[in-house]
């Protein structure tokens, strides 16, 4: 995802008009999510790059192949009395490339791996005939996993494995265990050399190349207080990401009451909120949650 995030910052146009932005960019990261089934689903992510690139701002006309057909659309559903019918997958493709006849645009998809597994081909094909077709230069980015094969005509297949940024990886478990050995650890855990380079040696075989892993890893260990106790708990690091998230979450079950739902309401108001909460619209809204419980424990909350 941060290779992604580089990606789409370095080619967003800065500016928010139109004549300073002729090269649009689109992109769209696809998960499989209870809570956002469409994520996953080739004709809404069709429809999210489309949106993208007819039209940048709200302020902005939205450009006319794809004004056209929502007229068209339009005059005929109030002409049945209907519902404006949504576009299809082709639809889609079809407007991506009449937009792109006049100027060149990228279009950057994360985790394709992620889309419905039966439908993925749809957007490779939906991707070819955008390439063969378009008249401009249009650039399209997509990543999944290197056990998926994706090919696009005419198009670079880069793969990036765990030796890729090995070097890096390696460089943020010294950094962090450093860091770890003269400030976050107790006076009666301090690390030997010997000791310090079995736990470099124990962080960098387990990241396989997840930068997250090594994080998680090391916020787990600074909560030992023993040497002994530290041992045993470095060698007892999940393996996965979803380990370590496990770990979390028994945690949460295990605190107290008050703290347990607490963390239990942040969580189903950061899946269910429709936009990024600032912290203090979530504190805001967790604190509401609790106005029917005595003043002195809603306070105490806090």
């Amino acid at each position: 995802m941060e290779i992604f995030e580089r990606v789409f910052n370095s080619l967003a146009p800065r500016d928010t008009i139109l004549e300073t932005q002729p090269y649009p960019t689109a992109f769209f990261y696809s998960a499989r999510s209870t809570a956002e089934p469409a994520r996953a689903k080739p004709v809404e992510i069709m429809g999210a790059l489309l949106r993208q690139l007819c039209s940048c701002d709200p302020d902005i006309p939205i450009k006319e192949p794809v004004a056209s057909e929502y007229r068209l659309w339009k005059a005929k559903a109030d002409k049945d009395g209907s519902a404006i019918q949504r576009l299809t997958e082709e639809d889609c493709t079809r407007l991506i490339i009449e937009i792109t006849r006049d100027y060149s645009a990228t279009i950057i998809l994360d985790a394709l791996d992620e889309c419905e597994e039966d439908k993925r081909y749809h957007l490779r094909e939906a991707f070819d005939t955008i390439i063969s077709n378009s008249v401009s230069n249009v650039k399209i980015f997509v990543s999944l996993l290197f056990l998926q094969k994706l090919h696009l005509d005419g198009c670079r297949d880069i793969r990036i494995s765990v030796k890729n940024n090995s070097d890096d990886i390696k460089r943020l478990v010294q950094s962090e265990v450093d860091y770890l050995s003269t400030k976050r650890l107790p006076l009666d855990c301090r690390i030997s050399p010997k000791f310090r380079g079995q736990i470099v040696e124990t962080l960098i075989d387990g990241a396989q190349g997840m930068f997250r892993w090594v994080e998680m890893s090391l916020e787990s260990l600074t909560r030992t207080k023993f040497r002994p106790d530290f041992k045993i708990a470095l060698g007892r690091l999940p393996s996965q990401l979803s380990g370590l998230y496990d770990n979390i979450h028994t945690q949460i079950a295990q605190t107290q009451t008050y703290g347990r739902i607490v963390a239990t309401t942040i969580f189903k108001w950061l899946l269910c909120a429709q936009r990024l909460l600032s912290t203090q619209e979530l504190l805001a809204a967790v604190y509401t949650a609790y106005a029917d419980m005595p003043s002195s424990s809603a306070f105490n909350l806090f």
